[in-house]
This record gives C-alpha cells, structure tokens and sequence, in this order.
C-alpha cells in the first residue's frame, strides 16, 4: 500500500500530487511543495488538514505493466 495526497485535498485550487511508500516520505515532499505556496513551516492546523488528507492506495500490477 502507498500514500498519496492531492493539494486541492486540503482546499488549494492546485493539481499537485504526490506519491510515496510512507507518510514519512510523502511529508517531506509535502513540505518540499508547500514553499511554492509561501509556507517555510506548516502551521498547526494546516498540519491536522494535510494528515486528514493522506490517502492510503493500493497500485495494480496492471498499471506498472501498461
């Protein structure tokens, strides 16, 4: 199982997304995008919004093949 967040998932109008095998790894890419929208630190109740938002997604053999 991978996580993946979207940042229109936490109220953005961005098509941003990102994909990693965990939290950990999918956090710090989203710290890494969320300077392009002027945050240096997420605040508190961003942090709680992006959490909520990581998604847990399953990838289909199929779809690496193709």
């Amino acid at each position: 199982m991978i996580k993946s967040i979207r940042c229109s998932d936490v109220g953005t109008n961005c098509k941003w997304r990102a994909v990693a095998k965990t939290e950990g790894e999918l956090m710090v890419m989203i710290e890494n995008h969320a300077k392009a929208h002027g945050y240096f630190e997420l605040p508190d109740e961003l942090l709680l919004k992006v959490k909520a938002a990581i998604r847990d997604e399953t990838i289909d053999c199929q779809d690496i093949i193709n």
